[in-house]
């Protein structure tokens, strides 16, 4: 791959270019020859698109920036309306949905390993695997380590497909998430989603510039609490739960005065959709080829059996289209792109819980991912 035309020093004009790319899919969402492609969907291609033909860089301190500053801001931000009370009566279900999802990837992973020789690797392979779609990549990370897997070539093989196929059920799930035959297929309960506070409180003004200060201000100081508490126990990989867990408190306990605040919406959106980009630009077309087919269809018969399961459960249970998605990513991606499509589809109730339930699997993925090893070994 040649030199990008954009270097990766040049911070300033990478956010001109994400910001003009969101703008681009913020309005052809609603009208235009692309109307009805949801805008996250049209910021992640036109980012990975620009990556392959060497216009965007893959690597830039602009991204790092992003992933450690725009991401847990954006979701405290966005987390200031998580009253507990709602997550629990209106979006606990998610987890009811999570459960199920991960029993699909153990049974898949199981499935995987019975029709398919992965060679000497397999119990490792499915170790890996299996923690890394019971709550994102960082589970493959570290179960590849508690395994020992020491054959660099197939660890660098089965990460690709790990990055590639997870990108590709985020897009996916984009793409479904918007599609009226999921929401005539599964519409209970669908008009909780996106929660309101009443009109006489936030519809009686507009944003004014005290609004956003007071978000901004807030949203930075639990972000900034949460990663002192956590380095300080020594778990700073799970700074996301200590801003959804304080975040979360706030939305419950303090909801009276927080709320005429408006405009949280906006900028949570703003971060989430920069976060999109990012990830977008960090696809990799050459590893998606080169990388062994056997691979790919391990990682394809462990997602059947999971929407199989997801799904076909979440119908008889009576889960929302928009439950089972959150549900999904929840179990596949992690919290980072669960707030990202739930800002984007405006799913306000699903947010936290969903968020909760990516975080559970951070915890409980390695343990699955280790067990499955041994077992197999």
């Amino acid at each position: 791959m040649s030199a990008p035309i954009i270097s990766g020093d040049n911070a300033m004009l990478l956010f001109g270019l994400f910001a003009g790319t969101i703008l681009c899919g913020v309005v052809m969402e609603k009208r235009g020859p692309l109307k009805g492609l949801p805008a996250p969907a049209f910021i992640f291609i036109t980012a990975a698109l620009a990556t392959q033909v060497s216009i965007l860089p893959r690597e830039a301190g602009f991204y790092d920036l992003i992933w450690r500053y725009m991401v847990p801001l954006g979701i405290a931000i966005f987390l200031i309306r998580a009253d507990l009370i709602e997550i629990v009566t209106r979006g606990g279900r998610i987890l009811i949905g999570f459960i199920i999802g991960s029993v699909g990837i153990v049974i898949g992973t199981m499935l995987a390993t019975t029709v398919l020789d992965m060679g000497p690797e397999e119990a490792k392979l499915a170790g890996v695997f299996s923690a890394a779609y019971i709550g994102g990549s960082m589970n493959f990370a570290a179960v590849s380590e508690a395994v020992e897997f020491d054959d660099r070539s197939l660890l660098a093989s089965a990460l690709a497909v790990d990055n590639i196929m997870g990108t590709l059920c985020m897009l996916v799930m984009m793409y479904v998430g918007s599609r009226q035959y999921l929401k005539n297929a599964f519409p209970w309960r669908s008009e909780t989603l996106a929660v309101e506070t009443p009109a006489s409180t936030r519809l009686e003004r507009p944003t004014t510039l005290t609004d956003i200060l007071s978000i901004l201000a807030l949203a930075a100081l639990v972000c900034a609490g949460a990663d002192a508490l956590m380095r300080t126990l020594g778990s700073p990989a799970y700074t996301m739960l200590a801003i959804t867990a304080i975040m979360v408190m706030i939305g419950t306990f303090a909801k009276n005065y927080l709320a005429n605040i408006r405009g949280e919406d906006v900028l949570a959106m703003i971060c989430m959709y920069m976060f999109i980009a990012m990830v977008g630009t960090g696809i990799d077309l050459q590893a998606l080829t080169s990388a062994a087919p056997k691979l790919f269809l391990m990682v394809l018969i462990i997602f059947a059996v999971h929407m199989l399961m997801l799904f076909g459960a979440g119908y008889l249970l009576k889960l929302n289209y928009a439950e089972l998605v959150i549900a999904s990513l929840a179990c596949i991606t992690g919290p980072p792109v669960i707030a990202a499509l739930a800002i984007s589809f405006r799913w306000n109730s699903l947010l936290a819980p969903g968020v909760l339930a990516g975080i559970l699997g951070y915890a409980i993925g390695n343990f699955i991912g280790v067990a499955i090893f041994f077992y197999l070994s």
